[in-house]
């Protein structure tokens, strides 16, 4: 995952190169509860921080970014819910459920 300075600056030199287009940006959604590799708890925290930033962000700079919130429908409990990502890495949204959540959530933002 890229950091937030990391993304500013990708969308920085987006903005330089082309300058009257507009640049959509969208949230990073949850691990699932059967995340292996780390605690997902805490990285779903890092997540909301990341995401908190990055919409400030797109609202101070709104003439040409917008914000893209992926993830309504897409979690249980604080985590990603388990019949959208139905792998064990607990990471991807592999189901057509998921896959229609996030179409239907870029369609309405």
């Amino acid at each position: 995952m890229l950091g937030l300075n990391d993304l500013k600056s990708v969308i920085n030199k987006l903005h330089q190169r082309y300058p009257n287009v507009r640049i959509f940006v969208n949230s990073v959604y949850y691990l699932a509860s059967n995340y292996p590799y780390d605690d997902a708890k805490s990285f779903n925290k890092s997540i909301d921080n990341f995401n908190r930033d990055i919409k400030s962000y797109c609202s101070n700079n709104s003439s040409y970014l917008t914000y893209i919130d992926i993830t309504s429908g897409l979690y249980t409990n604080g985590y990603l819910d388990s019949s959208i990502s139905n792998d064990s890495e607990g990471i991807h949204i592999n189901s057509d459920k998921g896959k229609q959540t996030l179409v239907n959530n870029i369609i309405m933002a």
